[in-house]
């Protein structure tokens, strides 16, 4: 379940998101100059995005659920 209420970044809170023309549900972490999109999937790498790339990211909602509350 997805609350597309919430669109600001809360610390380490897995999001709906829209990257470009992908859309995707990932763990986001705050940096000071960025941030990193994390995958609770081990088969996937951090990406790191900087303040330049952030205008290519649009949230679409918090999960709030995955059969089981988060």
């Amino acid at each position: 379940m997805i609350d597309i209420s919430v669109t600001s970044l809360l610390d380490n809170a897995i999001y709906a998101m829209r990257w470009d023309d992908a859309l995707v549900v990932k763990r986001l972490q705050r940096l000071m100059d960025g941030l990193v999109i994390i995958s609770d999937n081990s088969a996937y790498s951090d990406q790191t995005i900087d303040q330049k790339q952030m205008d290519r990211l649009h949230i679409v909602g918090r999960v709030r659920w995955i059969g089981k509350v988060i």
